[in-house]
């Protein structure tokens, strides 16, 4: 978005071929999660975090997955995943949607601090003066398209309303006519009044009782820069902090367990097919193995108007190897297909970690140690996306329930 964003996607496409929810913490948590320590770089003060989580719009956050098709290169569609988490914490990541293609740009946002990954680089760099300043204003100004009219004091009447973005610049949004209650048009422009982004030819539709963006054009100086499909909006993901915060800029001990980062966690009813995996699989051959079964059993279901879950569940043992995979449903359907079961609601403990590879034996003790008294343990398993199961975030749930 912007020109921080094309920038950084016009160096993707050089390559050949082209080518990464208030505080989303489990329900019941008592406190927002913030990672151990406060990210920093050796001889730096610890720069100012984001204030403690809010609700906006009856949201904790949001994470939205759109198709981009770039003007300038119609034949290779990218992919955006924008996580947001209020207030002041973002991870975008642009890929191409091409998975044999590892490719990636991302810009993470905590606090007021900006750091971006570039392409083919593992080292973070941290965005500072009119730089920072312009990611920050492309950053609101998506926040905006996505929930407007909440999250900012929109002010004016008939066909065009306004908002001051701090030192930033501005917003403002166009109505067609002075009806509509949804604008076709949400603009920036910079602190000198300049404007700079706009998205424009919004189509809207409802999801979850709200309207949401559905097809969008991002112009930049005046020029197209390319044509959006929002593809989905998740409002229920769970999300630390440290997710928002580069790896390597990252407090090493919040990798280790520690009783601190245990949560509480209300785990709703779900429906799964449950597929013992072989005794000593690889989490290589556990993820082919998951694949292999979506890939079987996707038609099947759409036949009677169901779907899996995008994440990925697997059962480990004691150790955090894979044990069973879990086809879950994205929805609890009144009788389940053959195979599938109800799982009814149940309380648990959960701890995040980064990628597949911290998933052990630590991790699982840890847990149980944290179980209150008499409570039977059951089978601990893990959450992610599975297209980010290397360095991604990993929900470690422990499930209980308590004896009589």
């Amino acid at each position: 978005m912007g020109a921080s964003l094309a920038l950084t996607t016009a160096a993707l496409l050089a390559f050949a071929p082209p080518l990464e929810l208030g505080s989303s913490a489990p329900a019941g948590q008592s406190k927002p999660e913030e990672p151990r320590g406060s990210p920093q770089q050796p001889g730096k003060a610890p720069p100012r975090g984001p204030p403690p989580p809010e609700r906006v719009g009856g949201l904790s956050g949001f994470e939205s997955l759109s198709t981009l098709v770039y003007a300038a290169a119609p034949d290779r569609p990218h992919q955006l995943r924008a996580t947001y988490v209020f207030p002041e914490r973002v991870r975008w990541l642009l890929s191409a949607k091409d998975e044999k293609t590892t490719e990636r740009s991302l810009h993470y946002r905590f606090g007021e601090t900006v750091y971006r990954i570039p392409p083919r680089k593992a080292e973070s760099q941290e965005c500072e003066g009119a730089d920072r300043a312009e990611i920050l204003l492309q950053m609101e100004l998506r926040q905006a398209l996505m929930l407007y009219p909440d999250g900012f004091a929109w002010k004016g009447g008939g066909l065009e309303r306004r908002v001051e973005v701090g030192k930033l610049g501005s917003l403002h949004a166009h109505l067609a006519t002075a009806a509509d209650k949804m604008p076709c048009e949400i603009g920036d422009a910079d602190a000198a009044g300049n404007a700079v982004d706009a998205f424009k030819a919004i189509s809207w539709r409802e999801v979850g009782g709200r309207l949401w963006p559905g097809s969008i054009e991002l112009w930049h100086a005046g020029e197209l820069v390319w044509k959006e499909t929002v593809d989905s909006v998740d409002t229920a993901g769970r999300f630390v902090d440290f997710y928002f915060v580069p790896p390597d800029r990252r407090d090493k001990t919040a990798r280790e367990p520690m009783a601190g980062e245990v949560r509480d966690l209300e785990i709703p009813e779900s429906c799964a097919l449950r597929i013992e995996l072989a005794a000593g699989m690889s989490w290589d051959a556990a993820l082919e193995e998951l694949l292999k079964h979506r890939v079987a059993w996707s038609p099947r279901l759409a036949e009677q108007k169901l779907d899996l879950d995008r994440n990925a569940t697997f059962e480990v043992s004691q150790e955090g190897q894979p044990t069973a995979c879990l086809l879950r449903l994205s929805s609890v359907p009144a009788k389940p297909p053959p195979g599938f079961a109800a799982v009814r609601p149940r309380k648990g403990l959960a701890c995040a970690i980064r990628g597949l590879a911290e998933a052990t034996a630590a991790q699982i003790s840890e847990l149980a140690r944290a179980l209150p008294p008499g409570a039977l343990r059951e089978r601990a398993y893990l959450r992610f996306d599975p297209r980010d199961a290397k360095d991604g975030h990993v929900l470690v749930v422990l499930p209980y329930s308590l004896g009589r």
